[in-house]
């Protein structure tokens, strides 16, 4: 059963845009019991940028998943702004003490798409700057200079 879920997601990723109809199937797939599946999902969902909308909520519940973490950053960058009620999660996971690094510049690559302005936001990222890993600093500034060009 597990291959069919593949092929299904699969399907539905090369849906993209005229997938719409599918956010619902994807989103279920986000839970499924392979790491494989859930990840194809979550890339599926963000091949479909802004048009996954609807699946921001379970992205946001796939942030907990450690096997699926950067996969659902990724889709929350590509959906963008109207990503943005996922900005507490998000930037949870770019201030936790201990989040992998790759973790940590996903989380502020996808602040920058998603064009978070909170003041926790920005502080945090211009705190990750100085972090000791190149990624998350180089991935902290480029955000901040998304959310603001001027600084």
């Amino acid at each position: 059963h597990a291959e069919i879920r593949r092929a299904a997601a699969l399907f539905l990723a090369d849906l993209r845009e005229d997938g719409m109809a599918a956010v619902p199937a994807l989103s279920s797939l986000l839970e499924d019991v392979e790491e494989d599946v859930r990840g194809l999902a979550a890339k599926a969902l963000g091949c479909m940028g802004k048009e996954a909308g609807p699946a921001v909520p379970a992205l946001v519940s796939a942030l907990g998943d450690p096997a699926l973490t950067i996969e659902a950053l990724e889709a929350l960058g590509h959906i963008g702004p109207g990503a943005r009620p996922a900005e507490p999660a998000v930037l949870e996971i770019l201030s936790r003490i201990g989040s992998p690094a790759r973790a940590r510049a996903s989380a502020a690559t996808a602040l920058g798409a998603l064009g978070a302005e909170s003041p926790g936001s920005i502080a945090a990222l211009a705190d990750a700057r100085d972090h000791e890993a190149e990624l998350v600093r180089r991935e902290a500034a480029r955000a901040l200079g998304r959310i603001c060009p001027r600084a």
